[in-house]
């Protein structure tokens, strides 16, 4: 049965088209940064249908896997950005590692969505 939260989701292609945003935009299309990953969490953060201990974790998650290894932030960045301990970033970004792949999959795919089309928003 088809996830019913996803089917009403444009993808990256349609949100592109609908803001007349050419394929490969450099004001769109660029590697995500770590504002973005939190703003994205932040916003996840009121989804009712990521579980709780998800959402508990998920700006650091995100700070993660939405970065390329050559860009990704410093721990102690990441800690400094988001009020709290470098020690409590170490252990979510452990702890994100256990998280079943679907799920993160789907938070990362719904985060570049969202991220796509506010630089689309912001393109105009």
């Amino acid at each position: 049965m088809p996830d019913t939260l996803n089917a009403i989701e444009p993808g990256s292609e349609s949100i592109r088209r609908q803001l007349g945003i050419r394929a490969e935009d450099p004001r769109v299309f660029r590697p995500y940064t770590l504002t973005e990953a939190i703003d994205a969490a932040r916003l996840m953060d009121s989804d009712e249908a990521i579980a709780d201990e998800v959402r508990q974790m998920l700006a650091v998650g995100l700070a993660y896997d939405l970065m390329p290894a050559h860009l990704m932030p410093r721990v102690e960045q990441v800690a400094g950005r988001l009020g709290t301990s470098v020690r409590r970033v170490r252990r979510y970004r452990l702890l994100w590692e256990t998280v079943d792949p679907d799920v993160r999959f789907n938070v990362v795919r719904r985060a570049c969505r969202l991220i796509l089309a506010w630089r689309g928003r912001d393109a105009w």
